[in-house]
């Protein structure tokens, strides 16, 4: 083999290069790294580039690891002109998964992983944060479940809407707190139903509850002045501890005019 056919040799064996990527730079407009290609001697590696440009795919960005494994292409054979075009680490690629899943993945273990059954998303025990949202649409034709060990706090500056056609059940063993500096409605075309052992209602201001009929089942304490517009028809015995007025006609103090004896009839009270 003469000189020319050397060199061409030497080329087309290093087009193709496998090593490890030592220290990423993530700062540029291109990531770059420092690749490993070896063999390594006494004192280490014999074969370092620095500045190697990393080619990712569109839309997917990561820094891997160090000493993870990697494969660069050389143009024309010089490892000076080096692009590294994949990259994989052995320890911390998540694993098991099967024929047609896809996955996101970090070192800390977190991922986003698609299996038949859906998405999975694990934050490995850290936070997930939604940010710089304009308007966030959920459509589901299954169920919604939310469980947390923890609290759940929601801050709107503008309107919340519910549209619900089925049922919606709250079951919570602790306190629900609801606090709002403007108004709260509650519209429905069905019943409402409330089931407490007790229940306070406290107003700075009215309460006014408009109803074809008003139904109280049990024993009534109003504690205050009461104001009835129309008839009120009492079923059973009216006590009073105080007195009772018809017009200007008190049910204490009234007398009687035309008083005889005998079995004669009064005049009526006044």
């Amino acid at each position: 083999m003469n000189d020319v056919e050397h060199r061409n040799y030497r080329r087309i064996m290093m087009l193709v290069a496998r090593g490890q990527l030592k220290v990423t730079d993530d700062t540029g407009n291109a990531q770059t790294a420092q690749v490993d290609f070896g063999p390594h001697g006494s004192s280490g590696s014999l074969n370092l580039q620095d500045a190697t440009p990393v080619i990712g795919l569109w839309g997917l960005a990561g820094n891997p690891p160090v000493d993870t494994d990697m494969l660069a292409i050389s143009l024309g054979g010089d490892r000076n002109k080096s692009v590294v075009i994949g990259h994989s680490h052995q320890q911390h690629r998540l694993k098991n998964l099967g024929v047609g899943d896809a996955a996101l993945y970090d070192v800390r273990g977190a991922y986003m992983w698609w299996q038949p059954a859906g998405l999975v998303v694990d934050a490995a025990g850290g936070n997930i944060t939604v940010q710089n949202v304009d308007n966030i649409t959920i459509t589901n034709s299954g169920n919604v479940s939310l469980t947390t060990s923890g609290n759940v706090t929601a801050t709107v500056s503008g309107d919340v809407t519910g549209n619900v056609t089925g049922n919606v059940t709250i079951t919570h063993a602790a306190n629900i707190s609801a606090t709002t500096s403007g108004n709260a409605t509650l519209t429905a075309t069905g019943n409402v139903s409330v089931s407490a052992a007790s229940a306070t209602v406290n107003a700075t201001g009215n309460i006014t509850v408009t109803a074809a009929r008003t139904t109280i089942n049990g024993p009534l304490t109003v504690n205050g002045a009461i104001t009835a517009v129309g008839n009120v028809g009492i079923t059973g015995a009216v006590t009073a501890s105080g007195d009772v007025k018809a017009g200007s006609i008190s049910l204490e103090t009234h007398v009687h005019g035309g008083v005889t004896t005998g079995s004669g009839n009064t005049a009526t009270p006044h």
